[in-house]
């Protein structure tokens, strides 16, 4: 639930769980959103730090 700025661009991610956990970045495909993992985020952030970006 945080949003990235750099060099103009804006990117929103959630993470979920422990950051001091190993990361998994879930990346949908083409123009897709975090939310089309929602069903696998609670299964991954069990052992992960996960990492949601949308791409829209």
């Amino acid at each position: 639930m945080s949003t990235l700025n750099l060099q103009g661009f804006s990117l929103y991610y959630e993470t979920h769980r422990d950051p001091e956990g190993p990361p998994v970045l879930l990346v949908s495909g083409l123009g897709g959103v975090g939310a089309s993992w929602e069903t696998q985020i609670a299964r991954f952030a069990e052992k992960y730090h996960v990492i949601l970006p949308d791409q829209l």
